[in-house]
């Protein structure tokens, strides 16, 4: 049975290695194991939980939950390595909420889980994945890209409302929910702002990992949607990055919005894979 840990500075120095070998592939947990690390407030011990598989000694694959209520993420090499992962976790926890990764792993992961627990499972959300290796830059437009600082906190927490309302519908946490999450990005000077005599449109980007920073959190409030804002911002603040040393920029975009699909790539943001989110049910 794989071995488990939920001290994540334990757990980050077994399989950093595996997860690290594929620094654009394995951006996802890398990027969110090192946001506890280094984060503002750490992450109290016992919070998440961290599972590997090893093959002749060797890390193989890698399941993480964050905290009990999110999905775990799922990086194995085969199907094998994912149903020890399942029967481990199986062997520790009744319930989780889900399981994303790419697709195979992912629906190996979630449909052994559906046989062991007899649960239900469904499709939450469907994504591809983007590197970026040069920029193409967005077309000029007024303004400029600043760094958010505390003064926006308010206005960038609604905003950072909107942002899951358009991903998740009526199940998006409320303003005051996310808060906390935001003043810790500010602070760690992850936000960014695209300012024409107000701030008009946000993006933020992971710490960089392996050379790699994964942009998020693209939101353009409807009263200044479809005027480019979006396209610039991003564009500026992946011209920023990497000329501080990030060697690729990478992103998550909805199979199921062809805008944004279409943005991107005109940036110069080119298909890595697609990843799946599986929720489980009664």
């Amino acid at each position: 049975m794989p071995p488990i840990s939920r001290d994540v500075a334990a757990a980050w120095d077994t399989i950093r290695a595996y997860l690290g070998a594929d620094p654009v592939g394995h951006n996802l947990p890398l990027s969110l194991i090192n946001s506890q690390l280094t984060a503002v407030e750490p992450t109290a011990d016992e919070v998440g939980r961290y599972w590997w598989a090893r093959r002749s000694g060797v890390v193989v694959g890698a399941c993480i939950q964050f905290d009990p209520g999110t999905p775990c993420v799922v990086a194995a090499d085969d199907r094998a390595v994912v149903l020890a992962l399942v029967e481990a976790v199986a062997g520790l926890v009744d319930d989780v909420p889900g399981v994303r990764g790419q697709p195979d792993v992912s629906a190996a992961f979630a449909g052994a889980w559906a046989s062991i627990r007899k649960v239900a499972v469904s499709i939450e959300q469907a994504q591809r994945f983007y590197q970026l290796h040069t920029l193409i830059p967005a077309a000029p437009m007024p303004g400029r890209l600043r760094l958010a600082v505390a003064e926006d906190l308010e206005l960038l927490t609604d905003w950072a409302a909107g942002f899951e309302r358009d991903a998740q519908g009526n199940d998006a946490p409320a303003a005051p929910a996310l808060s906390g999450m935001m003043s810790s990005n500010i602070e760690r000077s992850l936000v960014w702002i695209w300012e024409h005599d107000q701030p008009v449109s946000m993006s933020a980007a992971s710490q960089p990992v392996g050379g790699v920073s994964r942009i998020r959190s693209v939101y353009t409030p409807p009263e200044h949607r479809n005027q480019g804002w979006a396209a610039v911002c991003v564009s500026a603040l992946v011209a920023r990055l990497m000329s501080t040393g990030v060697e690729r920029c990478v992103l998550f975009t909805d199979l199921a919005n062809p805008t944004s699909n279409a943005i991107y790539q005109r940036l110069g943001f080119e298909p890595h894979s697609e990843h799946v989110e599986f929720r489980f049910g009664p």
